[in-house]
């Protein structure tokens, strides 16, 4: 190092020495703290202030980068050489009771102990009493936190050591002297709303009502325009048990301001207290349904009244207070915050489904983008397999959401149920094509499966089973895929060996599945393994539920059965389930068919 350069370093180190013991507001006046702070300096030789020095510097820097665990470990080795250094156990202090974990409770106690040391070495350093004071009030240790905000107002007298002071008198019930201390806020940025009704709370709780109710009277009498005022004062004597006072504030209020909106919602306890439930329910109404209202002065009442009702409160009926809500929501919001709040009270109160689904509808209303509340809109509609809402809430879905295969797939299902088969088959198209690695697999097979249902019913063979080859690829053990792969491959005939493979799987997986059974005997009756079908076609009907046996979907199944039995070589039983099968046929080219098989008593 050049000379010049070390120069220029010790200078450094010296201005450093001077700020640091000078920082944080320090005031030049011997003490005793202060006294001890700069005799631990002066007992440093030149090398250990410099090395204290250069690290307390790096420390600083590392904190400015967000380097803690740096930061730490600097300040540690400073605090070696000089113990006795109030600027870095203020520093290491408050680094540890803001950093360590709650549960580590050493740590903080340890933080604790650096940050009242900084101030003992430096008392009038109103930095470190500040830093102290804040800890003590987390602690709940009131009685130091006050003394030492006593001191920091007395220092310096502003709004935020006085509103922490008065916090502090009324926690410790210090009610005289939490009043001088509003006072002094007046003092400081004047009379206001906010202190009058702070210095009437005081009153209040000191016994002097009187006194209490002046302070607001006298707000009113240097704000005459501001009505809201008058109804405070009206509110204040209904809270305090004086109702005929606070309803004649309220009724002179009416005489001169009819329409006054803050006095409609004042007087609103007032009815139910009375038990005047229809009053109540009147005004409520006028209430919600005023346009003039603001938007948060009606949320306020309705989650005060909310909250009310789910903790027991009586008067009114949970039903009621919904109608309320509806009532609010009768005109479209700037945003979604009421309805949200319609709904979550629905959901507390356990309200009828119906009343869960028009609290959706005002959320979704309100905030269409909201994916959340269309899928839980959508999972009641399926519940309720409302057909056409799931059509018209899919399609509304994919507007804000087209990434969601789950709009795709139910809107398809919604087509498919229509017998809108072709816009069934382009809205299944359209969603496997947004499948990715996150999308649930047996979604898309359950997708590609109809795709190959549709195929099969426009006698698009090849694109039906290469649908069912990727339903497969998902979802190898999707039976329903499985099973009707299968019986469609046996009725052209092919790959009987793969048909009888899938099939087989479909009966394992769901062995009372009359329809499963009958898929599986058919195969077995194309290949010719007759003793096998029957034994398989009997289990089938066996299966079917009895109001099954007599519907015009099973005309198929009795078909079967016969065709086996007459392979089997039992034609009187197979007359018997072929005319069977032509009592439950609403098919005429399938009536045709089993008609030739009876009047020729063949296949």
């Amino acid at each position: 190092m050049s000379k010049n350069r070390s120069i220029l370093f010790l200078f450094s180190a010296f201005l450093l020495t001077i700020v640091l013991t000078a920082s944080c507001g320090s005031h030049v006046q011997k003490q005793k703290g202060q006294d001890e702070t700069f005799r631990a300096r002066a007992l440093l030789t030149y090398e250990q202030q410099r090395e204290y020095d250069q690290l307390f510097l790096e420390s600083v820097r590392q904190s400015h980068k967000g380097n803690t665990d740096a930061q730490h470990e600097l300040l540690q080795r400073a605090l070696e050489i000089n113990p006795k250094a109030s600027e870095a156990l203020y520093e290491l202090g408050l680094l540890q009771v803001g950093l360590s974990p709650r549960t580590d409770s050493a740590l903080v106690a340890q933080g604790d102990s650096m940050l009242q040391l900084a101030l003992e070495l430096e008392p009038s350093n109103r930095f470190y009493r500040q830093a102290v004071a804040q800890q003590m009030v987390k602690r709940g240790k009131y009685a130091r936190a006050v003394e030492l905000y006593e001191q920091l107002a007395e220092e310096k007298p502003n709004s935020e050591n006085y509103s922490m002071l008065l916090r502090l008198y009324e926690v410790t019930g210090q009610n005289e002297k939490a009043l001088k201390t509003v006072e002094q806020i007046e003092t400081l940025e004047g009379v206001d709303e906010s202190t009058c009704v702070e210095k009437h709370q005081l009153l209040m709780r000191m016994g002097k009502k009187k006194e209490a109710f002046e302070v607001i009277e006298q707000l009113i009498a240097d704000n005459p325009q501001e009505t809201r005022y008058r109804v405070m004062l009206g509110d204040l004597y209904m809270q305090a048990g004086e109702k005929e006072k606070g309803l004649d504030i309220y009724h002179d209020i009416q005489q001169t301001d009819p329409d006054n909106r803050l006095i409609k919602m004042a007087i609103l306890p007032y009815y139910l207290e009375e038990k005047d439930t229809v009053r109540f329910q009147k005004e409520m109404s006028a209430v919600m349904l005023d346009p003039k209202i603001d938007n948060s002065q009606k949320f306020s009442l309705l989650q005060s009244y909310g909250r009310s009702l789910l903790g027991g409160a009586t008067g009114i009926s949970k039903e009621s207070l919904f109608s309320h809500f509806c009532e609010a929501l009768s005109v479209p919001q700037e945003d979604g915050q009421l309805s949200e709040l319609c709904l979550s009270y629905a959901q507390a109160a356990q309200l009828p489904e119906d009343s869960l689904d028009v609290a959706l509808d005002y959320v979704l209303r309100d905030n269409p983008e909201s994916l959340q509340y269309r899928l839980q809109k959508l999972s009641n509609l399926v519940k309720k397999n409302d057909i056409a809402e799931i059509y018209d809430l899919c399609v509304e879905g994919e507007k804000y959401n087209p990434d969601v295969i789950h709009f795709y797939y139910y809107e398809g299902l919604a087509l498919y149920t229509l017998s809108q088969t072709d816009e069934a088959l382009e809205t299944f198209k359209r969603g496997v094509e947004i499948a990715n690695d996150g999308t649930e697999p047996e979604l898309v097979s359950d997708m590609f499966a109809i795709m190959g249902d549709i195929y099969h019913q426009i006698d698009k063979d090849c694109e039906a089973y290469a649908a069912y080859d990727s339903a497969l690829v998902y979802q190898p053990d999707n039976i329903g895929c499985l099973n009707n792969y299968a019986y469609f491959l046996s009725l052209g005939n092919k790959d009987l060996d793969k048909a009888s493979e899938m099939s087989k799987k479909a009966v394992d997986s769901d062995p009372q599945n009359a329809t499963f059974l009958d898929t599986y005997a058919w195969i077995l009756y194309c290949k010719k393994q007759y003793t096998q079908a029957r034994i398989y076609i009997d289990q089938t009907i066996k299966a079917m539920p009895e109001e099954e046996t007599e519907s015009p979907s099973a005309s198929n199944i009795y078909e079967h059965a016969g065709d086996i039995y007459f392979r089997c070589n039992d034609k009187a039983k197979a007359l018997e389930y072929w005319k069977h099968a032509l009592e439950l046929s609403e098919d005429d080219e399938q009536s045709k068919i089993i008609n030739r098989k009876i009047k020729n008593k063949k296949l």
